[in-house]
């Protein structure tokens, strides 16, 4: 469920760093690496020094 309303608010705001965030999370959890990694790209394409997507990404390294 929350995925389908994350996505949601992606296609209203394609710019929300947030909720591309959050969505990386959410895939991540899900066990879904690799669409979680493109994700958190996709957030430091609009904030290069995210820590939360700059963390994500040094975990989804030790897991693949």
């Amino acid at each position: 469920m929350a995925e389908s309303e994350v996505r949601t608010i992606l296609k209203h705001d394609a710019n929300s760093k947030e909720a591309e965030f959050i969505l990386g999370r959410i895939l991540e959890v899900k066990g879904l690496l690799k669409e979680a990694g493109k994700h958190f790209h996709k957030v430091l394409k609009k904030d290069y020094q995210h820590s939360g997507a700059l963390a994500a990404l040094e975990r989804l390294s030790k897991k693949s």
